[in-house]
């Protein structure tokens, strides 16, 4: 399992920096993300401070608020500033692996609240399309009749 966190570790990092630019590879968190995506065992993946969390059924409110509906063939990346004082990165793979990722713990890089991009790669016609996170979530929030305000705040958590 600590190949697999770290694989997410590594998509979740690279898009980040892809998102944000090299500024990102400065910020005071970036060594704890290094140390995750080196990660060789389990133990080494709980040790990690980077605010990370596995999405289940019991954050399917989140998975919904921060990623789109996906075909079964279709993967997401969303670099969003939700509820939090910095951004999010949410990525699901396969259908089945939906992880959450603290980019930050001090910086928000210009995102405003409920800013943000999400990229949806299509594997079976080989394209990948951007979103909006703001239309994204606009949308969520009409078919699950919530406000941003009337969601519990989300707190990545590691595996400790």
């Amino acid at each position: 399992m600590a190949a697999v966190s770290a694989g997410l570790a590594k998509v979740a990092y690279l898009a980040a920096f892809e998102f944000f630019g090299d500024p990102f590879l400065d910020d005071p968190l970036n060594p704890e993300w290094r140390n995750l995506i080196a990660a060789l065992t389990t133990g080494d993946v709980s040790r990690s401070e980077l605010g990370f969390t596995p999405l289940g059924p019991a954050e399917a409110l989140y998975e919904a608020a921060l990623l789109p509906d996906l075909g079964h063939h279709e993967h997401a990346i969303t670099i969003c500033n939700f509820q939090q004082n910095t951004p999010l990165v949410a990525l699901k793979l396969f259908g089945c692996l939906s992880h959450v990722f603290r980019v930050s713990q001090s910086e928000c890089y210009g995102l405003e609240l409920l800013e943000g991009q999400i990229a949806i790669c299509d594997s079976v016609k080989r394209t990948i399309r951007m979103q909006s996170y703001t239309t994204h979530f606009l949308s969520f929030a009409a078919r699950y009749h919530v406000a941003a305000g009337d969601i519990p705040p989300f707190r990545p958590r590691s595996t400790k």
